[in-house]
This record gives structure tokens, sequence and C-alpha cells, in this order.
């Protein structure tokens, strides 16, 4: 997968999301009926992605057979330094900042409501309205801001 520019974390974080929605489509689970928007917080063990379907993050990292690395690369989990780490492997050299977890959190809940909200238009066709009031019936979902 190509990594998005370095001055774009939240194009990084719908790239794991959506990598880890594939992760989860493999497993046979209707997963995506499963999580609660409303709730969705990835900065908070059991209101993340895998928190809500196995009642905690570690647990489902556990059920999941995933190692912490691989978390990261599903966008199940943002360690401090997720967004450097990433694009140093990506580009081979290191940048002079780092995107600490609360703003790592902040992306990926970001991204996983919007696959969510992707994934549930396709499927159902239902009309969903982001916060900025926009609605999308095409399996696109809106824009959250």
């Amino acid at each position: 997968m190509d990594l998005p520019k370095h001055d774009d974390p939240l194009a990084l974080a719908r790239a794991c999301a959506a990598r880890g929605a594939r992760f989860l489509d493999t497993r046979g689970v209707d997963w995506v009926d499963q999580i609660d928007l409303t709730r969705l917080n990835l900065a908070t063990q059991c209101d993340c992605v895998l928190g809500q379907l196995y009642g905690e993050y570690r647990k489902g990292a556990d059920a999941l057979f995933l190692t912490d690395e691989q978390t990261v690369k599903l966008g199940f989990y943002a360690p401090p330094g997720l967004f450097e780490f990433a694009f140093e492997c990506a580009e081979g050299h290191t940048h002079e900042y780092v995107f600490g977890a609360p703003y790592a959190f902040e992306e990926l809940t970001m991204a996983w409501r919007e696959e969510i909200q992707k994934r549930r238009c396709a499927t159902r066709g239902r009309i969903v309205v982001g916060v900025d009031g926009e609605a999308s019936t095409e399996g696109k979902a809106p824009a959250l801001v």
C-alpha cells in the first residue's frame, strides 16, 4: 500500500482504517452493524472498534491473533509516533515532529467513522447525515468535520 504524504495524517488514518475494515470483512462477522458510532472512540479500550466487537481492545487483538504492530497497521491502535513511524518506513527518513497518541486517535476515530458510514450506505442505500449536515445515499460517506 502506498502511504499518503507526511503532511496528511488523516489520509494515513483513512488508509489504515480501510485496511482494518477489509481485515474484519475476512472474519465473516457482520461487524459493521455492531459498531455504535455515537460511542466510537479509538482512544478508549471499550469504545474502540475492537472494544465494541470483543469487549475491550486487548481481548479483540488477542482473539484475532494480532500483534501490536499489526493493530497499528490495521488502524485499531495509534501509539505515540504512529505517523512518524509510518512515514519513516515509507520514505526512509525521520521527520522532526511526532503526532502524539491523542491526535492520532482523533484521526483514526474520524477515519473509522467514515469507513463504517460508507459501508453502511453502500450496502443498504441508507441516507447518512454527517455532522456537517451533508447527506449521502450513493455509497459515499459524507465528510465529517
